[in-house]
């Protein structure tokens, strides 16, 4: 079954741009039966195989820019732990929570589709199919410009921690206001910041001991793998704007299905 469940989140997760790991963990729980800090810690584990993948798709097609990239890193990459650990000390969240997570989140994903671009609202899995640019110098990104990108990726690092969510949703749409319509730039610097969040949010929880089945976890993972290996096959196949509309209506029915 976690295989299975695994396969569906690396499909979600590389056919969408922002949201789409925000409904792992639910499913996990919904239908794998876990709690949810087990089901927040198997997410994670398999955010840190598939982030390695999209932000390495967008350092070999040279997308990310260093300026726009290290000021969202850090602020996610400092409060991803302090959240897990926050959210722990507080016991285990109720399902409310979550479900009205997932709502707004469904509602944020659907209002993505209309308010940003193509080309900021590029796939993950679409990364891999954009050609290397020539050689970029690194942006020089103004004071006013890094704090807003700093809020980004601190509010990407809460969402990581809390929810087992990648944070693009918060993330994305401030990177994106600074590029300059190249496409899958932003999708990429994104990735590209998130990536030590996650990993310091995944290590926090086994520290922590919100651990899961580690056969269960390998499967998923595993399934995963073959997932976002399908998506990359078909994201481009489609309007980019369709999957992450049809993202965020199951959110928004997930949401609903969370007793």
């Amino acid at each position: 079954m976690f295989f299975f469940l695994g396969v569906v989140a690396g499909l979600v997760y590389g056919l969408t741009a922002v949201g789409g790991a925000l409904l792992v963990a639910p499913m996990l729980v919904l239908v794998g039966g876990l709690t949810w800090p087990a089901a927040i810690t198997m997410t994670l584990c398999i955010l840190v195989v598939l982030t390695t993948i999209t932000a390495g798709d967008g350092i070999r097609a040279r997308l990310p820019r260093p300026g726009e990239v290290w000021p969202a890193a850090v602020s996610a990459a400092l409060l991803a732990p302090a959240a897990v650990w926050l959210i722990g000390s507080l016991g285990q969240p109720e399902p409310a929570l979550y479900r009205w997570a997932l709502l707004l989140g469904g509602i944020a994903m659907l209002a993505s589709v209309r308010l940003l671009p193509v080309d900021v609202l590029w796939p993950r899995a679409g990364l891999a199919d954009l050609r290397a640019l020539p050689s970029m110098q690194p942006s020089r990104t103004s004071l006013a410009q890094r704090l807003w990108l700093a809020a980004g990726g601190g509010l990407c690092g809460l969402l990581t921690g809390v929810f087992g969510a990648g944070g693009s949703l918060a993330n994305l749409p401030v990177i994106g206001r600074y590029q300059n319509d190249e496409k899958g730039r932003a999708t990429a610097s994104s990735e590209m910041a998130m990536l030590p969040a996650v990993i310091l949010a995944a290590s926090a929880c086994i520290w922590l001991g919100r651990t899961a089945d580690w056969r269960d976890t390998g499967l998923a993972i595993f399934g995963a793998l073959a997932g976002i290996s399908v998506a990359r096959m078909v994201a481009l196949r489609m309007p980019l704007l369709v999957w992450q509309g049809l993202a965020g209506l199951v959110a928004v029915a997930l949401a609903f299905a969370i007793g």
